[in-house]
């Protein structure tokens, strides 16, 4: 009997010992995962800081193995509990599984350099621009101005948007995750052309771009501000490398934060020009600048970019006025200083 005793405790305490040990195992993995996940976020985030120091650079960036990372909201995350803050503006989908993404770093002047935004995606997304008989020659400038990693398709007409063109697109596409369709146009895509491109292929989504002639100023260039339409609500774009960001944006939410985070860092960047005119204005006296109006109108073009990243339905008419003043900045600085009344800006 007593034997029988000694095998019973020995069962329990082997099992003891197996539970410990398993449990020890899968603690360790869980950590060791959290903490390459944690390297893995900061490292990515380091890297992107090192990119900002170029105006426009396209690079492949091979993790080394299977990976998720998520942007949401100035947040890159891997894994469930691995984050990090991040000041970068990053246009990508909601989250990039793979080895390897494409990044694509280019700085945003407004009217002079802001902050540098960051393009991600890989070869699970395709993006198809699409233009209207008016915008072809701006689509066409655009596309060329994509770095060829991204392997950008010819643009195509919207009204080559038929059912059996449909058909081929959805069978050449069909092994992506998303496809999303970029119109660059002056006038929404009709509500019928957008279901059936949504119909025949079924991965895809719309977004609209809408451009403008500078027809006030007889100068029949395009405006560098408009509308871009998502399938739910519509948002400024201010310059080329927004309508960048909407190509690689997967939600309008996303979309509208890193528009505010621009307008922020305007701000910022105005504000340092701004206390630099300040500096300089005793010289309106000696040399006959005038850095203290200027200093006056950099101040009315900082008010109107914060009331711009306060209001969630901003008026086409707000960011036509925010240009204006981008304009007239950009001209008087180059009209007005120079020689012995050094530029604020640099460029």
């Amino acid at each position: 009997m007593e034997s029988v005793f000694k095998y019973i405790f020995a069962l329990i305490v082997g099992a003891m010992f197996i539970l410990f040990f398993v449990g020890f195992a899968r603690n360790y993995i869980i950590r060791a995962d959290t903490v390459d996940a944690n390297v893995l976020v900061s490292g990515f985030d380091d890297y992107l800081m090192l990119l900002s120091g170029s105006t426009d650079s396209t690079v492949k960036y091979d993790f080394g193995a299977e990976t998720a990372i998520q942007f949401s909201r100035g947040e890159l995350k891997s894994g469930t509990n691995a984050k990090r803050p991040t000041n970068r503006i990053v246009f990508a989908p909601n989250q990039l599984k793979g080895k390897k993404l494409i990044i694509w770093t280019k700085r945003w002047s407004f009217p002079y350099p802001i902050d540098n935004f960051f393009y991600m995606t890989n070869e699970k997304y395709k993006q198809l621009i699409i233009s209207d008989d008016d915008t072809a020659g701006f689509v066409s400038e655009f596309v060329d101005e994509i770095n060829d990693t991204f392997a950008i398709d010819p643009p195509k007409k919207k009204d080559l948007l038929t059912a059996q063109n449909l058909a081929t697109m959805a069978s050449a596409y069909r092994q992506y995750s998303n496809v999303r369709f970029l119109a660059i146009v002056k006038s929404p895509l009709p509500a019928n052309t957008v279901s059936n491109i949504k119909r025949a292929v079924t991965n895809a989504d719309v977004v609209s771009v809408i451009i403008e002639k500078d027809e006030e100023s007889g100068n029949n260039e395009w405006k560098d501000y408009g509308t871009i339409k998502f399938e739910d609500r519509e948002m400024p774009f201010i310059g080329r490398e927004m309508i960048l960001g909407a190509m690689f944006t997967e939600s309008p939410d996303e979309y509208r934060f890193n528009f505010n985070r621009a307008m922020q860092r305007l701000m910022d960047i105005t504000d340092i020009y701004q206390k630099k005119a300040e500096i300089m204005s005793p010289l309106d006296q000696t040399k006959g600048c005038q850095y203290g109006l200027f200093s006056q109108s950099l101040a009315g073009y900082k008010s109107k970019a914060d009331e711009i990243a306060g209001d969630e339905t901003i008026s086409r008419d707000t960011i036509a006025l925010l240009a204006q003043q981008a304009k007239g900045m950009d001209e008087n600085d180059m009209e007005n200083f120079g020689g012995e009344c050094p530029a604020v800006f640099s460029k």
